[in-house]
């Protein structure tokens, strides 16, 4: 079982790995999802939420809503038993998105951005009978690349081993998720 704290540690380590390899782009993309989907805007609150941002602590949350908090991945809390007040979701944000289920999201986005494109590659190039691909409108084309065969058997086998080894770790977290 992976704790919380390995994810986290994990995470950490994921994340600057590919800030080093050039990938900060994506380290962004993956945390701006975690933070909008932690986020709760003024329009997914109800009525009974005041102007700075608190709750009234005795008053209940609609059933949409916790049916919205229920529907997301990785969320720690339990719909109220009967007379309990609704968890209330301004305290949770840190909760949302737990540590096993941020190192699940950098994996799959890690693979999407690596490994996804050279596999990719290699179909298409095999796919097409070609040793190489031109993608653009007109060779002079800025946006244009060329797909090459003998460049993407280059990077083939690491792809191979990368995916190989997310998953690995994917399954080790996932195992961890189900013991909880």
């Amino acid at each position: 079982m992976v704790s919380d704290e390995e994810c986290t540690t994990i995470y950490a380590f994921l994340v600057q790995a590919m800030r080093d390899e050039g990938l900060s782009e994506v380290v962004a993309e993956v945390e701006q999802e975690i933070e909008d989907l932690e986020s709760v805007s003024s329009a997914d609150l109800p009525p009974d939420v005041s102007e700075s941002g608190t709750t009234p602590s005795r008053r209940r949350r609609p059933n949409k809503f916790l049916q919205a908090q229920e529907s997301l991945p990785g969320l720690h809390t339990e719909a109220p038993m009967p007379g309990q007040l609704a968890p209330d979701p301004l305290m949770q944000r840190e909760r949302i998105y737990t540590p096993q289920r941020r190192v699940l999201l950098l994996i799959d986005a890690l693979a999407f951005a690596v490994a996804d494109p050279v596999e990719l590659g290699e179909v298409i190039t095999r796919s097409l009978g070609q040793e190489k691909v031109l993608f653009g409108e007109e060779p002079g084309d800025k946006q244009a690349f060329l797909l090459s065969r003998e460049e993407i058997a280059g990077h083939l086998d690491a792809a191979r081993q990368l995916r190989r080894l997310l998953g690995e770790l994917r399954q080790r977290i996932e195992q961890g998720e189900e013991t909880r």
